[in-house]
């Protein structure tokens, strides 16, 4: 029996950070629109997020799946890996032996499954990160004006008289609002987490350990297992595709293409059920995943299951060229 090849997973590590790194903005986006009918598409998600939340409402939560994503990819890759290696053996009596596509196939679901133990509360945790969204609404002039006098008063600036200053700032307001009554500001309601660990710790808090999987656990499971098997096995074959019959092995340029591609298809592909996953998550496993699926069609219609498809199948060329091509070329390097 073969034993177990750590280099796989190191490697799965380094090109699951490189697939985060080049695809979370896209990332973002595509969770908004999965998640929300507040946005028309993907234009205008992105105008939305820029408006209200500035350049680092892309990037939000990118810090947990930085880390916790790469130890993600590195069980997926080193599952498979060692996976289609053992079943080599056990077939061909060689765990070097050319993998048939059916050995892929066996492996990747192998994969997909083992892989929700850790994927379900990253998804989870980046998912609620990514949806919080600063809100804006309007507040009177009047409220302003005196709570500026109070903080004016209170802290001792331009005793007995602090109207002077008051005035400029009512003025200001006035020039810079669309009304004169009413000035636009952040909304007093608060973010729900603060951040990465604060997450963490109200949803162990309010569920326990069985809060990182409710709802979210069965519906990787439909998505992570064929979702797999159309990623790693269209990979395969177009690896093969891009190698010269004088190559040993796919070059930078082939791996790259053919990570990009697999990904789009496999994005694609299950896109559906990764959007009823998001809904579930973000709702904290109120429903089952045919009950939510169905709550969505009949409320938002058959479209409902595609929005953000378009995002989510680019944002899978970047990431998944980067993932793969961080793998193999780590691989190689590992291994001489």
């Amino acid at each position: 029996m073969p034993s177990v090849d750590a280099c796989d997973f190191l490697a799965g590590w380094i090109g699951g950070a490189a697939g985060v790194k080049s695809s979370h903005p896209l990332d973002t986006v595509k969770v908004r629109l999965q998640t929300s009918n507040a946005y028309k598409g993907t234009i205008d998600c992105c105008i939305k997020i820029m408006h209200k939340e500035g350049p680092k409402g892309f990037f939000k939560g990118m810090s947990f799946p930085l880390l916790s994503v790469a130890g993600y990819n590195a069980l997926v890759f080193g599952v498979y890996s060692n996976t289609t290696k053992l079943i080599c053996q056990w077939r061909y009596n060689d765990a070097n032996h050319q993998a048939r596509y059916s050995d892929i196939t066996f492996a990747s679901m192998i994969a997909g499954a083992v892989s929700v133990s850790i994927g379900a509360p990253v998804d989870l945790v980046k998912i609620r990160l990514q949806t919080q969204t600063g809100s804006v609404e309007p507040i009177r002039l009047n409220d302003v004006k005196t709570n500026v006098t109070r903080k004016v008063e209170k802290r001792g600036f331009l005793k007995p008289n602090p109207l002077p200053i008051v005035s400029q700032i009512e003025s200001f307001l006035v020039r810079s609002s669309d009304s004169a009554n009413l000035i636009p500001i952040r909304s007093n309601q608060p973010e729900q987490y603060r951040g990465v660990m604060d997450c963490l710790l109200k949803i162990y808090k309010k569920d326990g350990l069985r809060g990182f999987y409710k709802g979210g656990g069965p519906a990787m499971l439909i998505r992570d297992i064929p979702g797999y098997v159309v990623y790693f096995l269209p990979y395969t074959i177009l690896c093969n595709a891009f190698k010269s019959r004088n190559e040993s092995r796919t070059g930078p340029i082939g791996l790259i293409l053919a990570g990009g591609l697999a990904g789009v298809l496999s994005w694609g592909i299950m896109h559906p059920v990764d959007t009823v996953k998001s809904r579930i998550q973000l709702q904290g496993g109120k429903t089952g995943v045919f009950e939510c699926a169905w709550n969505m069609y009949r409320k938002e219609g058959l479209p409902v299951f595609f929005r953000g498809l378009g995002v989510n199948a680019l944002r899978g060329f970047p990431q998944s060229a980067a993932l793969f091509f961080g793998y193999e070329m780590s691989v190689r390097v590992m291994r001489g």
